[in-house]
């Protein structure tokens, strides 16, 4: 892989989905190119992930039509963009999504190739089918993308164990970059305690090398702050994040975090999560703080 293109892999994993876009908007990316340069085609795929990182399925699902012809990689983010798209606007069963990503890593020649690898796996992980994300991604231990969504699961999992050992054996062959720093601070922020500090040290850093402030690593600071206590700082970066999307649902879920512990007015916290409940109603938040309220009138119900 080119210098050129884990440069835009990293931008993708930053957050910086427009940068990517308005990078490859400019490059020949023609079908008719694939066969003679490899490279065509994964940065392809590296432009329409931008684009499901902006939720512009409906340019995804247009641009992407399924044919005879269409390469497996593409065919795969379609998909994951239809089940990102189904899971903002229904309750409804997504096991089409699940038939459909199974179906795709059916054939062994796909489970070697990590453009479909890691779109396949994330749509496991958003279904909640996390031990066959795993697998899946045990196919390709050595790429990068996969490795970050393995450790992505494993933490989502508890096992913090496994992902500190994938992140030590991680810096035996690619400590140097970006995406694999980012890693360490994920877990870093895992573990607590004085790592709270090594995750923030990792995302300014990040941050400061990055042509500009993305919602991502904002965010991720914010997140730091929160955890030590630096509630000031961290309000300051969540709204900085909030002027360049307002909707970006993981910001609105710390505003709320943020906002319960600055101690504001109840109708300021209120205002952040009914702003969730519209921009992401199946949010991990929403759905815990349903769930408590549920149980809280249950209980009353029972008095």
């Amino acid at each position: 892989m080119s210098e050129a293109i884990i440069a835009l892999r990293n931008h993708l994993h930053l957050g910086a989905y427009q940068q990517v876009i308005n990078q490859l908007s400019q490059r020949n990316l023609s079908s008719s190119n694939y066969e003679q340069d490899p490279n065509v085609l994964i940065q392809k795929c590296l432009l329409y992930r931008a684009y499901l990182g902006q939720a512009k399925y409906n340019l995804i699902l247009t641009d992407l039509e399924p044919t005879a012809s269409s390469p497996t990689e593409l065919q795969a983010i379609r998909t994951l963009a239809q089940l990102q798209q189904f899971q903002t606007k229904s309750q409804l069963s997504s096991r089409p999504h699940l038939a459909a990503a199974r179906a795709l890593v059916a054939e062994p020649v796909n489970l070697v190739n990590p453009q479909v690898v890691v779109s396949v796996a994330t749509i496991f992980y958003r279904l909640g089918q996390l031990e066959e994300a795993l697998r899946t991604l045990a196919h390709c231990p050595k790429d990068l993308e996969c490795l970050a969504l393995t450790i992505q699961t494993l933490l989502f999992l508890d096992r913090t164990d496994l992902a500190q050992r994938e992140v030590a054996n991680l810096k035996s062959w690619a400590e140097d970059d970006s995406l694999a720093v980012l890693m360490e601070a994920w877990v870093n922020l895992r573990l607590g305690g004085s790592k709270y500090r090594d995750a923030l040290y990792i995302f300014e850093e990040l941050a400061q090398a990055s042509p500009v402030p993305t919602i991502k690593l904002l965010t991720s600071q914010a997140i730091c702050n929160l955890h030590l206590g630096r509630l000031p700082e961290a309000e300051s970066l969540l709204l900085e994040a909030l002027d360049k999307d307002s909707n970006d649902p993981d910001v609105l879920a710390n505003m709320v975090v943020c906002s319960t512990l600055m101690q504001k007015p109840s109708e300021v916290r209120a205002r952040y999560l009914n702003q969730l409940r519209e921009a992401a109603p199946s949010h991990p938040l929403v759905a815990t703080l349903d769930h408590q309220d549920a149980m809280f009138d249950e209980c009353a119900a029972k008095a």
